[in-house]
């Protein structure tokens, strides 16, 4: 069984990624690929591995990695001035899959990818925590999730869709340095402001910050330039949605209110220029920049095998699921803070049991009072701390890995070719 999986990632995580490995994007594919995979970031490497034993081949293609395209097309001969996702396209057809797992947003390029690659039999989608509005996806037999609030709101609309959980990557674990924790309590993940699924996060951790010692890494920290870079996006998104529609941008400057005030049918011409190309595809209105508080207090993402190592250096590591409207825990913190051997702190859902045995596994709370008192408990009572370590770290090794979450996808993806 052949599956390709396409998918893009965090721009943060390959400007730290080549930072840290100079030279290395004018180094071959291989290479490039294998410094990569051995980063051990959030998905990559991971399904080539786990679906292996099941009989399959996977290929991996990353939409928004400019070296690592280009490095393949330079292998293969091809025009160097075709665009990035005419490489992405070349590389599926080349593969041939009988499966595309399109972890991505772009309908028209889904339309070219089928085209181009006949031997695609069934594409899966992938959504995660939160549906935009109105989107079906079309292009998809089968949209996966791993929230199960997502699969039902996808089947209300007529979509099919299943559950596949996140899990934990033991590859990461040889790697890890054992010393003494470096942060009382961490967050380690995306806040983005306004965005339905993160308006909990976002208010309980600048409430959170005032009361107790939180060090906070987030790709939201995005220096002294993102709150200009926000208001662009903004009047990037009301430029091309209606060019005499710029009330919403209020505090902007007027000469970039001048810059955007395009008149209709200016769109296309838009489409040619890089820096406003991918406004076209935004299912939802950009988000304006946090509140400058909490912007102050982040710190810069942590990625890939730095990322675990910060969680292992944690006495604590927080996590936010949606708010009042989540009934189950379901994002990659779960798996990721329990599999290096650290505390987790998780808000609780009526879901989580299932993952985890509340008060042995994990610590729980409800709320901005209850989280404050079990962060001071837990920091004041170390072995119990461990102890409810030790036992998360058994139960992700036990049930959630991605061998575990290979069994599951494998019937997933014979389910739809049948």
């Amino acid at each position: 069984m052949k599956l390709a999986y396409l998918t893009t990632v965090y721009p943060a995580y390959l400007e730290q990624l080549y930072a840290r490995h100079p030279g290395l994007e004018r180094r071959a594919w291989a290479e490039q690929h294998q410094a990569i995979d051995a980063d051990v970031y959030g998905w990559l490497g991971v399904w080539p591995r786990a679906l292996a034993p099941l009989g399959y081949e996977v290929f991996e293609v990353l939409l928004n990695a400019p070296p690592l395209l280009r490095a393949w097309q330079a292998g293969r001969g091809l025009d160097p001035g075709v665009r990035l996702e005419d490489i992405a396209i070349e590389q599926v057809r080349a593969f041939a899959p009988e499966v595309l797992w399109y972890d991505h947003a772009d309908d028209a390029l889904l339309e070219r990818l089928r085209a181009a690659a006949p031997s695609i039999r069934r594409v899966l989608g992938w959504v995660g925590s939160w549906v935009p509005e109105g989107s079906s996806y079309p292009g998809n037999d089968l949209t996966l999730s791993c929230a199960p609030e997502s699969v039902e709101a996808l089947r209300r609309r007529g979509v099919p869709a299943a559950v596949l959980p996140h899990g934990f990557d033991e590859r990461v674990l040889p790697g890890l340095i054992e010393r003494p924790p470096r942060h009382d309590v961490t967050f380690v993940g995306q806040i983005t402001h306004g965005a339905p699924i993160h308006v909990h996060r976002e208010r309980l951790l600048d409430a959170l910050r005032r009361e107790v010692e939180v060090t906070l890494f987030s790709p939201s920290a995005g220096g002294r330039w993102e709150r200009p870079r926000a208001w662009a996006r903004r009047a990037a998104d009301a430029a091309l949605a209606d060019g005499e529609a710029l009330a919403p941008l209020h505090g902007v400057p007027t000469a970039i209110k001048d810059l955007f005030d395009f008149k209709p049918g200016w769109p296309a011409t838009l489409g040619g220029i890089p820096a406003l190309r991918h406004a076209l595809t935004w299912r939802t209105p950009p988000r304006g920049p946090l509140p400058e508080g909490l912007r102050r207090a982040l710190r810069p993402a942590r990625f890939g095998r730095e990322m675990f190592q910060t969680l292992r250096d944690s006495r604590i590591t927080l996590n936010i699921e949606s708010g009042s409207t989540t009934r189950h825990s379901s994002n990659m913190r779960l798996f990721e803070a329990t599999g290096v051997g650290t505390c987790l702190l998780t808000d609780r859902t009526e879901g989580l049991a299932e993952l985890f045995e509340p008060g042995r596994e994990v610590v729980t709370f409800d709320g901005l009072a209850e989280c404050v008192e079990r962060i001071r408990w837990v920091l004041a009572h170390p072995a119990e701390r461990e102890a409810i370590a030790r036992a998360g770290q058994a139960r992700t090794l036990r049930d959630h890995t991605y061998a575990q979450r290979a069994q599951r996808l494998d019937a997933i993806v014979r389910g739809v070719l049948r």
